[in-house]
């Protein structure tokens, strides 16, 4: 039975209260201000209480964004020590490699990567982290700064030592700058470790402030407590005034028991509000530890295991797993199964357009069916249905907008999932999609590693090969060479001065008239003369005969009065005579060299002296050649088609030496060779 004065009061207690205002006015007045009394404190109640539930969503949600940012940075750290790693490698590897200069190389490419990665992690302390907070952080990124500068001191020398082949010294070196290194991981270790602090104390204060938010659903809960008691006493004392009126005690008792049961629904919101924030609880703990794994290790087995263990604390399931396309196959990457269902890991077919999992990857949208029994759409469909499963569950593995894989729950028990299910799952898919595409990368980079490494030794042996071969070209050009300025100098050179003979002999017996065939005569003799000066400079140019005759010394000492006098350029020498005599191959190479380096300087030093300075110890030979030019440029000395500097590093590395080339803008340039006396590292020239 209803009033029809009083449907605006239905399903509140203060409806009770409007029905015995309308038998007494003089009581009106009093009914409405308890009515709006209590209504006032109905709407502060559940608004209180569902703004107490919303800023408890929002703190979960801030903990789980926060602490996304807070992975994220702990990752950049971790790759920290991965480009320190990069870094520090050179310094090692240099004493297998033998090659200071491309170790070198790959340290300063190395050192540079970490650099920038270092600014960018300080400049993300700078920008995003409270400045509360970041004082420690950016301490202690200065310190594996500092630390780095160190290592790089060490490795520096150590590549200098390798340069003028010293290793010794390089490995003493080497041992300063691997306890640099390790003074730069544990100054990355610290900042990790400061780091951890700070988001284990972000996690406290956000579940301090969650669990101070759910004091207060006690407090709702005795509001709405004393709400109901108030309402129930204050009804009584109404019906108490209104017991002569049956009909209007009918009526009250019907809005009394609508009220409670709004209060019922009420409650019921609130429990559900309560079971939303659990969840989303749960969710986060799970991300959070899917996050952490994946900081820690790239193994997909771990990872996989750890995620099949977060989604069984909040979605029940009977069988669980990932199924990657790989060309023209599906594959079970990874699945667990309970008893009697198999797991099925491994597991590969042939595509056929014809299953739910490829509808999945190319529509790249989730499906659910509640009843495999009744809902079967594919062949693996029925298949799953005649091995008892009921409900299914697959969801895309999306990285980009590509679907790398799908993810899948079954379970024996009809409608065990909800569209609800997906959206709880979403994210946990998420995080496996990026373990995978972090898989499928670290594979590709390893294998493309694998390839350059491999690319790498056979370059590595064509050069030795190409090395050999110059090498015995070289030794086969000088053998022609020294052949041809011999052929040249006994054979023909004997031909022509016993023609200038048989010339002068006939020049003497012809008769004075004509002059005409007098001057003819002492034309051709002189044309004879030219002819055996230039026979004799082409097979100097050959061979000179004093290279082979009184040795290195006496060879340069004539190209350098040759050059000055073909040139105008002024030569100086500083030659410290060797304690034995060298032999025919270091003999040569320093010899050619020394021509190649002259060359240089008379097409393109423009200089107005050069100094060539020979000295040797016991166990090594050094050459310098110093101009006052115009100085090499580093674009001249990088450049690959210079076939001089080219030969000169060639002829000192096939006998274990080095060239170094080096010069200063209108400071010239000065070019310094290096040779052992004995042994070769470079294969020697061959015979």
């Amino acid at each position: 039975m209803s009033e029809p004065g009083n449907k605006q009061a239905a399903g509140t207690p203060g409806s009770v209260i409007a029905a015995e205002a309308s038998a007494a006015p003089v009581s009106r007045q009093t009914w409405h201000r308890t009515y709006y009394l209590l209504a006032a404190f109905d709407v502060l109640t559940v608004a209180v209480s569902l703004y107490i539930v919303a800023h408890l969503i929002g703190t979960y949600e801030e903990a789980v964004r926060v602490n996304q940012e807070w992975t994220v940075r702990m990752s950049g750290y971790e790759r920290l020590d991965e480009l320190a790693a990069a870094v520090n490698t050179p310094g090692n590897d240099v004493f297998e490699s033998r090659d200071p200069e491309a170790e070198s190389e790959r340290f300063d490419a190395s050192l540079r990567v970490w650099g920038k990665h270092l600014a960018l992690l300080q400049e993300d302390v700078r920008a995003n982290v409270a400045p509360t907070v970041a004082a420690p952080l950016q301490e202690g990124l200065q310190v594996v700064a500092f630390a780095m500068t160190g290592m790089v001191d060490d490795a520096r020398l150590v590549f200098s030592h390798m340069k003028e082949h010293h290793p010794d010294l390089a490995g003493m070196r080497m041992a300063a700058m691997d306890r640099a290194y390790t003074k730069v991981l544990e100054a990355v270790d610290r900042v990790r470790q400061q780091a951890t602090e700070i988001q284990r104390k972000h996690l406290r204060e956000q579940s301090a402030a969650a669990g101070a938010l759910g004091t207060y659903q006690y407090g709702i809960a005795i509001a709405i407590l004393l709400m109901i008691v108030g309402a129930t006493a204050y009804g009584r004392k109404l019906a108490r005034r209104a017991e002569s009126d049956a009909q209007q005690r009918e009526w009250n008792l019907e809005r009394l028991a609508a009220a409670n049961e709004a209060l019922g629904q009420s409650e019921a919101e609130l429990s559900r509000l309560h079971e939303a924030a659990k969840a989303h609880a749960a969710q986060w703990e799970a991300l959070f530890g899917m996050s952490r794994l994946l900081n820690q290790s790239l193994q997909l087995d771990g990872v996989f295991k750890a995620f099949a263990q977060a989604v069984k604390a909040y979605v029940p399931y009977d069988r669980l797993g990932v199924i990657v396309p790989q060309e023209n196959t599906l594959v079970v990457a990874y699945a667990v199964a309970d008893p009697p269902l198999q797991a099925f890991a491994g597991l590969s077919w042939s595509m056929t357009q014809q299953t739910g999992i490829e509808w999945i990857l190319t529509h790249k949208e989730p499906r659910l069916v509640r009843d495999l029994t009744t809902e079967a759409q594919f062949e693996d469909d029925r298949y799953m249905a005649q091995e008892g499963v009921r409900t299914i569950l697959e969801l895309p593995l999306l990285v980009g907008g590509e679907a790398k894989g799908v993810f899948y729950l079954d379970s024996r028990t009809p409608a065990a999932y909800s569209e609800r299910d997906i959206e709880r799952l979403f994210p946990l898919a998420d995080q496996v999609a990026m373990v995978l595409e972090h898989g499928r990368l670290y594979d590709s980079v390893r294998r493309q590693a694998d390839m350059l490494r491999q690319e790498i030794e056979e370059r590595a042996r064509a050069e030795e090969q190409l090395r050999t071969l110059t090498a015995r070209l070289e030794s086969v050009r000088e053998d022609e060479r020294s052949r041809m300025a011999k052929e040249i100098h006994e054979e023909l050179g004997q031909l022509l001065f016993a023609l200038k003979i048989d010339l002068s002999w006939l020049h003497a017996r012809l008769p004075q008239e004509p002059a005409a065939l007098q001057e003819k005569s002492h034309a051709i003799k002189q044309s004879v003369d030219e002819t055996i000066r230039w026979v004799r400079r082409v097979a100097s140019e050959l061979r000179p005969r004093v290279l082979d005759d009184l040795g290195l010394v006496a060879a340069i000492e004539w190209q350098a009065q040759e050059f000055q006098a073909r040139t105008g350029i002024q030569v100086l020498l500083t030659i410290q005579q060797p304690e034995s005599a060298l032999d025919w191959e270091r003999s040569t190479a320093v010899f050619r060299i020394v021509q190649e380096a002259l060359s240089n300087v008379a097409r393109h030093a423009q200089g107005s002296r050069v100094h060539i300075a020979l000295r040797a110890d016991a166990e090594r030979l050094t050459l310098e050649v110093i101009d006052n030019g115009k100085g090499i440029t580093q674009h001249a000395l990088a450049d690959r088609n210079s076939i001089g500097l080219l030969s000169m590093r060639e002829r000192a590395f096939l006998l274990g030496g080095a060239v170094t080339i080096t010069g200063r803008p209108g400071q010239g340039t000065t070019v310094t060779v290096t040779m052992p006396l004995e042994g070769s590292g470079g294969g020697g020239l061959l015979a």
